[in-house]
């Protein structure tokens, strides 16, 4: 279970990772942090991660202006690029949320890491 909370956390932050307003994007990466070691720690469960994560993650798409809602909110590359920057790689796979596994790509695409 931990590591799937982890992997959870990662996978929402790289896809929600452009940021318009740094100070409230912020303050709700912080939020998912938190409720992440809360639930390494024991004090929250699995459930009530996910909530948590969810909600932050709807609270990012407002913020970021994701006005898509397949899979909780679409985001362009050219938006990420304004936050992080540059790729760090290419990769051919990704995760398929629908489908909760992973997947190869025809086509390279960009990837970024940030740690948080």
């Amino acid at each position: 279970m931990k590591k799937e909370a982890i992997a959870l956390v990662i996978l929402v932050f790289l896809i929600l990772a452009p940021f318009v307003s740094a100070s409230s994007t912020d303050e709700e990466v912080k939020k998912i942090t938190h409720y992440a070691e809360e639930y390494e720690t024991g004090n929250i469960n699995y459930i009530q991660l996910l909530l948590y994560i969810s909600s932050s993650r709807q609270n990012l798409n407002e913020i970021l202006g994701a006005t898509e809602k397949q899979m909780g909110g679409v985001l362009k590359q050219e938006q990420i690029k304004d936050v992080l920057g540059e790729p760090t790689e290419e990769t051919k796979w990704v995760w398929s949320e629908g489908e909760e596994q992973e997947k190869k790509l025809d086509v390279a695409v960009p990837a970024w890491k940030k740690i948080i």
